[in-house]
């Protein structure tokens, strides 16, 4: 969040590692101090409307990872060019979305959404 509340928006290459979600962080970046300050993200993706590209929404809290076994693994997974300086963090689902579309390029366009919510997430305030 900016200093006036704004919401920040950065973008981030998720990484899936041993069926876990993890981003990497420039060191830098705002994004890797909001998320040590406070945790909570939203990560979404909107690929071009063509069939076959569903959309999906996770939030949930992330949280900083320094043990060097799992950085080695996300490193070796990373599907993008990763810097060793950046900063790692485990992404935990409280809420997901998806969504497939459905009658892609007509005007009887439409969503289809699928929600899931964690055990709990609603007494954690996500």
């Amino acid at each position: 969040m900016r200093k006036d509340g704004a919401p920040r928006l950065h973008p981030v290459c998720p990484v899936l590692s041993n069926d876990r979600l993890f981003v990497l962080v420039t060191p830098a970046s705002p994004k890797r101090h909001d998320l040590v300050r406070d945790g909570r993200y939203a990560l979404q993706t909107f690929p071009q409307p063509k069939p076959g590209s569903d959309e999906f929404y996770v939030a949930g809290k992330a949280r900083l990872v320094d043990v060097p076994a799992v950085r080695d693994a996300v490193f070796r997974d990373a599907k993008h060019m990763a810097d060793a300086s950046e900063v790692l963090f485990e992404l935990w689902l409280e809420r997901v979305m998806h969504t497939r579309w459905e009658n892609v390029l007509t005007p009887q366009l439409r969503p289809v959404h699928t929600k899931w919510r964690a055990p709990g997430a609603a007494m954690r305030g996500a």
